[in-house]
């Protein structure tokens, strides 16, 4: 009986996103931070910092959406980690092991690249369910040996070579991706100037196709790659570290600059007014728009043209969003092409759920932006697409994970966008 309870009780705990934090806060677990993992590559003399950027405000980065939700709104308003817009790096280590599903990086001497994973330290939920799979699938005895340098966790069947991982993120997620792991590149980009070599580069299991399409239009479609099928362990012998990407100026316009080839679209031709139309996939009611025939029609009538950005190819969507004059639609991953807009202006509209992905984007970028708050729908009112019914593929959308979409006031919709200047 004890023995069971006892069993119970570490198996909780090592579960547990506050039985982690408190292990990093005693430093039982040893973590290399963004300036610890500056100084441990400067004395090796294998550091490279990236180009300074230019001065932004950060305050509207740090919290929840701005200008605020008003006071009684029955939201649920959250916000991912803060972004500091702080100048990037790039280094190389030698002789890491590889841990996890993501995986995640540990130094010679049994110290986690905070950056393999996370751009800071400040209560992130990534680095708890990161650390709480490694910690379920070895044990809590060989996690702790092997993150003191003293039993390095490693599989020696997976040796690479020189690697770089891009590897992180929600792994087919197009907005963490584009965001967090195509502008890793932008840091081999600098490697590659200072040593005339390329890394092998490192994809999530299951990479999409637009994944590829990214990196050959960044430069990158004659490096060699490889799939990352974890929770399996590895080693790469050097390893190409660029911190973790934050969208900056400097990273989106190199983003939006590779992506376009050097032609950027003449202000006279950024005419095109988008209205995002959300795709027929397996979890169809996410955002799905209720009344969304009622939106197509009023917007019509104002020059929009609906679009279906997961139908299109990345150079589409890149040139489809460069010369927007306005884009409309729910909050979703088709934002994330406004990484290659200039001048675009963004109306973002929610339902319950209130994030501010894009509106510090748009903040980044220096875009005008402006969200509405629709009335959420019920999960009786969502009906899937046609194409998916005939198909005999909807799936029904159950209460606790719906997210249930949103019914948008048509009235207010056009009079936010009169306010914008649009007619």
């Amino acid at each position: 009986m004890l023995h069971r309870l006892l069993s119970n009780l570490t198996r909780t705990l090592r579960r547990s996103p506050r039985f982690i934090r408190t292990l990093v806060s005693l430093r039982a677990l040893k973590l290399l931070d963004r300036e610890g993992l500056r100084g441990y590559a400067a004395r090796s003399e294998r550091y490279w910092p990236l180009d300074d950027e230019p001065e932004i405000d950060v305050e509207p980065l740090r919290g929840p959406i701005v200008p605020p939700i008003p006071a009684g709104s029955d939201r649920d308003i959250g916000f991912p980690y803060p972004w500091s817009a702080r100048p990037g790096f790039v280094c190389e280590l030698r002789d890491v092991s590889l841990v996890g599903h993501k995986p995640m990086v540990v130094t010679q001497d049994g110290r986690y690249v905070l950056d393999s994973i996370v751009p800071t330290m400040d209560d992130n939920v990534k680095l708890d369910e990161v650390l709480r799979r490694v910690i379920v699938r070895h044990g809590f005895p060989k996690t702790l040996r092997g993150f003191t340098g003293k039993d390095r966790i490693r599989d020696r069947k997976r040796e690479l070579g020189l690697a770089c991982l891009l590897t992180d993120g929600l792994q087919r997620s197009y907005y963490h991706w584009v965001l967090e792991q195509a502008t890793k590149l932008r840091g081999v980009d600098e490697f590659r100037r200072r040593t005339g070599e390329t890394p092998m580069l490192v994809l999530p299991r299951g990479k999409a196709p637009w994944m590829l399409e990214l990196i050959d239009l960044v430069g990158y479609g004659d490096a060699e790659t490889f799939e990352w099928r974890g929770p399996r362990d590895g080693r790469a012998e050097r390893l190409v570290m660029p911190s973790y990407p934050e969208p900056t100026p400097a990273t989106c316009r190199w983003l939006r600059e590779r992506v376009l080839g050097g032609r950027p679209v003449p202000e006279a031709e950024r005419n095109e007014r988008i209205l995002i139309v959300r795709g027929d996939g397996p979890r169809w009611w996410r955002r799905a728009i209720v009344n969304q025939a009622e939106v197509e029609a009023a917007l019509g009538d104002l020059g929009f043209r609906a679009h279906k950005l997961a139908e299109l190819s990345v150079s589409e969507q890149a040139r489809l969003f460069a010369g927007a004059e306005i884009v409309v639609g729910a909050h979703g991953a088709g934002f994330t092409n406004l990484v290659f807009s200039t001048s675009t202006n963004v109306l973002e509209l929610f339902g319950r759920d209130v994030r501010p992905h894009f509106a510090r984007l748009s903040h980044v970028l220096g875009l005008p932006y402006r969200y509405l708050l629709c009335d959420p729908a019920s999960v009786e009112e969502l009906e899937p697409p046609a194409g998916l019914e005939e198909s005999g593929e909807a799936r029904t959308p159950r209460a606790r994970d719906a997210r249930p979409g949103l019914r948008v006031d048509v009235g207010e919709l056009t009079r936010a966008l009169g306010e914008m200047g649009v007619r």
